[in-house]
């Protein structure tokens, strides 16, 4: 009867083990780069008092300054809303990324140029900036989440700074293009230095792309 328990115990500990090591490994986080085009630069905005914690706003200029300015992909993904958002959300494009646990947020957008469904490029327009969903000036509300809830952002593999108003330059410049040097004294890219740019690959940042219809389902209640 004992050697029968071990060989039983045996076994199952063999089980949990095999069970344990099939559990995929956590999805790890995408390149996510600034959702401008390439060598830009635009001013990125945190609080304490943000809602959701983690989300960035972005401003390039002031105010109506930046209203109809492109925003981009951050990363490759598809898209999974482009509709009116929940809670003062405005004009919303959320993208999913990899295996669909991390997606990026993009809120307040004045028109859209992606429907549901739509596979995107990194540095592919994806909408314009705008003040929709509120009272309040040109800007874009950002976020990155990771199973539908934001966390702290990170930009071409380096942690933003929060409650702070930081300078970015955008590294969000595809591949296969040779480096244009785009760097300006006094102004750090994602690296926190300045660096050589390539320009983008995608669709041309002056060709404005009509708005889309509302699609998909509502986004998460945030502001």
């Amino acid at each position: 009867m004992r050697k029968t328990t071990l060989i039983a115990g045996s076994t199952v500990t063999g089980l949990v083990l095999s069970t344990l090591y099939a559990l995929p490994a956590a999805a790890a986080r995408p390149d996510f780069q600034l959702p401008f085009p390439c060598g830009q630069q635009w001013r990125g905005e945190t609080r304490a008092d943000h809602s959701p914690r983690w989300a960035i706003d972005f401003n390039q200029g002031s105010g109506s300054d930046d209203l109809g300015k492109p925003v981009v992909a951050s990363a490759d993904g598809h898209v999974d809303f482009a509709g009116t958002g929940g809670g003062g959300y405005g004009n919303l494009v959320v993208i999913k990324h990899g295996d669909a646990t991390w997606s990026s947020a993009h809120a307040h957008l004045n028109s859209m140029a992606v429907d549901r469904g739509d596979p995107v490029r990194a540095g592919e327009v994806i909408g314009r900036v705008g003040s929709s969903g509120g009272n309040f000036s040109p800007h874009l509300h950002y976020e990155q989440r990771r199973d539908g809830n934001d966390v702290p952002i990170v930009f071409n593999g380096n942690a933003v700074e929060y409650d702070s108003l930081k300078t970015y330059t955008s590294r969000n410049c595809g591949g296969g293009i040779e480096p244009v040097d785009l760097s300006v004294s006094g102004v750090t890219d994602a690296d926190g230095d300045a660096d050589h740019f390539r320009a983008p690959r995608r669709q041309p940042v002056d060709q404005k792309p009509q708005g889309r219809r509302d699609v998909g389902r509502l986004g998460q209640p945030r502001r």
